[in-house]
């Protein structure tokens, strides 16, 4: 992803982990405004993957998946 910026410190080999690039933790610190009427922009250089959308509507470590 290259916007909003990847939550994990090393983006070369966490981004292909499940769940959240292995970061399934909320760290509010580390959480950057996502715009929710703007776009995402993301470099694809593997043809065949999945993409999900979850976020943490609080500070538990509860995610939700946006449908």
């Amino acid at each position: 992803m290259q916007f909003p910026t990847p939550r994990g410190p090393n983006e070369g080999t966490t981004l292909y982990q499940a769940p959240c690039a292995s970061y399934d933790s909320v760290n509010a610190s580390a959480i950057s405004t996502f715009p929710l009427n703007g776009e995402t922009i993301m470099l694809f250089s593997h043809g065949d993957g999945s993409l999900v959308y979850y976020y943490a509507p609080n500070s538990s470590a509860t995610f939700t998946k946006v449908s």
